[in-house]
């Protein structure tokens, strides 16, 4: 099976880690049928020495053709010009696929807009069928760029992306619920983020220390503020802990822990972590920790879950739907009261949470042969069904 991906977000010079897990799905996919993937971004950090740049990647049966182009001006009219220009350079890439390859037998959008756009240029032109897969917390009302928010433009092919597709591939039940209620029903299939276990396993050894760790960018959709409020509280009843905060910590945030003047050795900034070395680290600590206000389907749970960690949540998207009692705890009133209790939950009934179990059932979920096949199933359903 020939499989074209057209992503929106996806790893590249001026954007490293934006979009590594639709990279992972794409390498998972990869192992059971030829994957193209073709993205195409403009340079918003003034990087490029040339109007456009074209790099090709090569991995078994993953191609990666990653386009990237200097923008015009940030008027109305440089957004425009963009949008066109982007619009010709992602078209042009599919030409020269079709013309190396012949038409793929289905296309796989990565983020509806903007790369959706080309996808319904695709079923026109030529009647090739596409399915999509979500990753942006967009349709969450709270999201300060909230899907209802946006312009009539975004809005209106966004629609159009969705409704012309032949089937969801959604990382949660929840994302698929909320896009049914805000923009329209579909058949729909969950296949959730993935997770190397090469890097993310069980390890016996600990630190000495009872750890609790959250890694993310730490910025307002985490709530990382909470959480160390949170902390601070439990840590006075047992003051033998540790919350370990994996991520470039804004100013702000820096700011507020200061603020707090708290003793060195309870808090401790990690700074960036590289995805290849962040195993390593979330395997010494006891727990993980996720507070977020919003949320589809994080891939740091799922990788703490893979070393053995259980997991304390907020209810946010759909985390609920991968935590039940044997690995972890659903914080469902989202205030810092229910967080401690939570967290004093788990630290008193620990020794009940067996972590081997939690990674090798975990591990039957997010490894990448699993989540490839599930994809490449979603595939064929569609060629049954026609």
């Amino acid at each position: 099976m020939k499989v074209l991906w057209l992503t929106s977000w996806y790893p590249n010079k001026v954007s490293p880690t934006n979009g590594d897990f639709v990279q992972r799905h794409a390498q998972a996919t990869s192992l059971y049928c030829k994957v193209d993937v073709v993205h195409v971004e403009k340079d918003t950090h003034s990087i490029l020495n040339t109007a456009v740049e074209i790099k090709k990647n090569i991995e078994g049966d993953l191609i990666e053709t990653i386009v990237l182009f200097k923008p015009d001006n940030l008027s109305f009219a440089g957004k425009l010009f963009s949008l066109l220009k982007y619009k010709k350079l992602f078209k042009q890439q599919v030409r020269n696929y079709i013309e190396e390859n012949g038409l793929p037998d289905i296309v796989h959008v990565q983020i509806a807009m903007k790369a959706g756009i080309i996808a319904l240029w695709m079923k026109k032109k030529f009647g090739v069928p596409y399915v999509i897969t979500e990753q942006w917390t967009i349709y969450n009302s709270k999201a300060k760029d909230a899907y209802e928010n946006r312009n009539n433009f975004f809005k209106n092919f966004t629609k159009k992306i969705f409704s012309n597709a032949s089937l969801f591939i959604t990382v949660s039940k929840n994302l698929a619920e909320v896009v049914a209620k805000k923009i329209t029903q579909l058949p729909f299939t969950v296949v959730y983020n993935v997770v190397n276990t090469n890097y993310f396993f069980y390890k016996q050894d600990k630190r000495q220390q009872f750890t609790f760790v959250h890694a993310s960018t730490l910025g307002e959709q985490k709530n990382p503020e909470a959480i160390i409020d949170a902390f601070i509280s439990f840590n006075k009843t047992y003051p033998a802990t540790k919350l370990l905060m994996i991520g470039e910590a804004p100013v702000a945030l820096n700011e507020f822990v200061l603020q707090k003047k708290l003793p060195q050795d309870i808090i401790e900034f990690t700074g960036f972590i590289p995805y290849e070395k962040l195993g390593a680290i979330v395997q010494e600590c006891h727990a993980f920790i996720l507070f977020s206000r919003r949320e589809n389907m994080p891939c740091v749970v799922a990788e703490a879950l893979c070393c053995g960690l259980p997991v304390i949540t907020s209810n946010a998207g759909g985390v609920a739907e991968i935590i039940n009692p044997n690995n972890g705890i659903v914080v469902y009133e989202y205030t810092i009261e229910t967080l401690i209790h939570a967290m004093n939950k788990l630290y008193e009934t620990y020794d009940k949470y067996n972590k081997k179990n939690i990674a090798d059932e975990s591990a039957a979920k997010f490894a990448y042969p699993v989540i490839g096949k599930g994809i490449t199933d979603a595939y064929q359903s569609l060629f049954k069904n026609s």
